[in-house]
Parts: C-alpha cells; structure tokens; sequence
C-alpha cells in the first residue's frame, strides 16, 4: 500500500505527467513546477509517490500505464522514494518500463551519487562497495529515458560520456521571489533535511567561537531527520547539548518557510560533500538572505552563476566561524548579497527553468 499516492488531473488526458516523491524537497519543487507548466498552458498531471513495499511499486507503474499521456516527467531524487533503499533502487527501474508502454519519459536527476565523497561521510554513514555500486547501477536505469536534465552544468557531460545518455542542463530554478527585506537580526539558519552529508558538528563548534564574541548571535536549526536517516536528528541534537543560544524548530511548513527565511540574518550550508544543487540555497536567494556554504563544486557552480555566498573550507571551524562574523557584523557586505541573491532568483525563477522543459517536451 501507499502511503501517500494521489494522483492530480488538471485535464481528462494529460500532455504530461509528473511523477515524484509526495515527501521532502522535490514534492515542493515538482508542484512549483507544475503550476508553471500550466501557466504555460501544459497540460498536466501530478502523480505523487511513496513506495512502502514492492506492492505500491506495481501499483504506481499500473497507474502510469492506464493514463493517456503523451510525455512522463519524473523528478528524481536517489533517497526520496522510500525509506527502504531496495525500494528506492527498484524506482529506478520506471523509466524503462514507461518507455516500454510507449510513454517518452524525461527524468530530471536531482542528484548523482557518483559525486558523493566517500571520504568525508565515511565516520557519520558506511557507504559500501555494494551500495556504490547499485547507486551506479540506478543512475545507469535514470539514464535510460529519452531525455535526462541535470541542474548542475558539470553533470551534463559526465553523464552524457559516462552512461551514453542525452542529457541537458536545466536551472533548477527559484520559485517566486518573496517581498524582499533586508535582515536586522543575528539570527544563523541552518535549514533542511539533517542527514550524514552535512556537517553540524563543525557548524557547532564554529558558533562557540561565534557567541563568545558575540552573545546576541543565535544559530536556529530548522528541519528534521531525512526518512533514510531516522536518527540524525537526536543524534545532532545531542552534539548540540552544550552549545549556547541555539534552538532546534523542527519540520517547517511550507507557509511558514517565508516567515523563518526572513528571520534570518544569514543562511549556512555546512555540507561535507554534495550530490546535486541546494534547493536551500535557492530558497536563500527567493527570500533575499545571504549565503555561507562549504567550499564544495556545486556551491562554486552556483557563485559562478550569479549567487552571492561566502565560501569556507570544508570542516574548517574557524574560517566558518570568521565568516558568520563578517556576515554579522558588516552590514554593507550582508546587504550586497541580499541584492545579489534577490536578483539571482528574479533571474533564474522556475517559470524560466519551465520553459526549457516545454521545449524538450516539444521536441520528443
């Protein structure tokens, strides 16, 4: 059975369809991205997942197949179809089959585990030799459908040599830029999904130094444990117990997401290694607010592209703790980046990401 399966019709019989995961980032970003589509007048249809045993996988396949559509769009996310990893690998498979039941499929791969540094992740997760291997395997099945778009430049060709597929680079997109305002608090926002990946530890000892210095600076983690990694959360919790002014909100709704992006002076991005863009950072930059992110490809990407962000080493505390000091005390330097974002996202909004994906529709 489901636990979540809804199916959304906007017409009898779609153009397209779009399927992807009902929790977590890409169940935000795939109805931002319907709603443009039918801006656009596409016709679409929504179709949200979450496989909680081989059963629902037959189910959503069944469901796809029964519905006249020309084009299906998934949005995919390697740990986001289930909390079961099988049933996560087993996902990979939809693009072969739709193709099988005549369907032109286009896959967006919201992140490539080919890119994860093992290294760094290495004392918080075990990835083993099988798992990397079958993280390969799925990017091999994803890259199977007629058209996969990527939303990190660099990824366009490796994948293109690597796995022998037609690939292009789309924006990932801001949604519709808030009301912006410049920040007056000191608030540090560290938001999303607490996995292995990210790096609150050094985060923690880096806001020490912060506080010291400051006591009116305070650090707010916003977010709870991804569904593959239940126990981050008390585990990141118990790492915290001795740091000062720091407070813990939990799962944000999304019509609170605004009101805690606003309250925010800076937003911090302390990943050990990434597997695709920030759609965190993407908030950061509808909501008008400045960025401190690891030194990581995908952070530079974005900077390369027009981002504002302050730039630390990797598990590096007190570079990391130097720059939520600049970003604090300097209020022109907080400011220039708050523009700067504010105008990224204008620039790069989902409406214009939408486009590029009307015309790969149009040319299947």
């Amino acid at each position: 059975m489901f636990t979540h399966h809804h199916l959304k019709r906007t017409v009898p019989d779609p153009q397209v369809l779009l399927v992807y995961p009902s929790k977590g980032g890409l169940f935000h970003y795939s109805n931002h991205l319907a709603s443009s589509l039918k801006s656009q007048s596409v016709n679409t249809a929504r179709l949200e997942v979450y496989l909680t045993g081989v059963g629902s996988f037959f189910t959503t396949l069944v469901t796809v197949m029964k519905l006249r559509c020309q084009i299906v769009h998934i949005n995919a996310h390697m740990l986001s179809w289930s909390h079961s990893r099988y049933l996560n690998g087993l996902a990979s498979l939809y693009p072969i089959l739709f193709r099988l039941n005549r369907k032109q499929v286009v896959v967006t791969l919201h992140n490539m585990p080919d890119f994860v540094d093992v290294q760094e992740i290495s004392g918080k997760y075990h990835i083993g030799l099988a798992t990397r291997l079958l993280g390969r395997l799925a990017v091999w099945l994803y890259c199977r459908a007629n058209v996969v778009c990527v939303t990190v430049k660099h990824y366009e060709q490796y994948l293109r040599s690597k796995y022998r597929a037609r690939v292009i680079f789309v924006e990932h997109g801001c949604y519709e830029p808030t009301e912006f305002s410049q920040s007056r608090t000191r608030k540090i926002l560290a938001f999303g999904y607490i996995t292995p990946y990210k790096d609150y530890e050094t985060l923690f000892r880096a806001f020490r130094r912060v506080a010291s210095l400051d006591p009116s600076a305070q650090l707010v983690i916003a977010g709870t444990s991804h569904p593959f990694f239940p126990e981050m959360l008390n585990r990141v919790k118990n790492a915290g117990t001795d740091v000062p002014n720091l407070s813990f909100v939990g799962h944000v709704a999304e019509d609170q997401i605004g009101g805690i992006f606003s309250s925010a002076a800076v937003v911090v991005l302390p990943y050990l290694t990434s597997t695709g863009t920030s759609g965190v950072f993407h908030m950061a930059c509808c909501h008008g607010r400045a960025v401190i992110a690891s030194d990581t490809p995908e952070f530079r990407a974005l900077v390369k592209e027009g981002a504002a962000a302050l730039i630390f080493r990797t598990k590096d505390e007190i570079e990391l703790a130097d720059q939520m000091i600049r970003v604090l005390n300097l209020q022109d330097l907080r400011h220039e980046m708050e523009t700067l974002n504010y105008k990224f996202a204008t620039d790069n909004s989902i409406d214009r990401s939408s486009k590029k994906y009307v015309k790969i529709y149009s040319d299947l």
